[in-house]
């Protein structure tokens, strides 16, 4: 619950095509992940995945690292 608030938060306050959305999904994933939500984490990881995806070029290091 406390993730979905924070993912509303975020939506409201920066446009869908901000790459600073990427960094929060990840970390919001990393806390998931951290407490055995691996279906919440992977919600989280696939929607940094998408944002990065829309915000910058395939070639970039930024994108790489969240495939890492």
């Amino acid at each position: 619950a406390s993730a979905q608030k924070t993912l509303q938060m975020l939506q409201t306050y920066y446009p869908q095509n901000d790459v600073s959305l990427s960094t929060y999904y990840n970390n919001i994933g990393q806390i998931l992940c951290s407490t055995r939500d691996y279906n919440g984490a992977l919600t989280f990881f696939e929607k940094a995945l998408e944002n990065l995806q829309q915000c910058v070029p395939v070639n970039q290091t930024l994108l790489a690292k969240t495939y890492n």
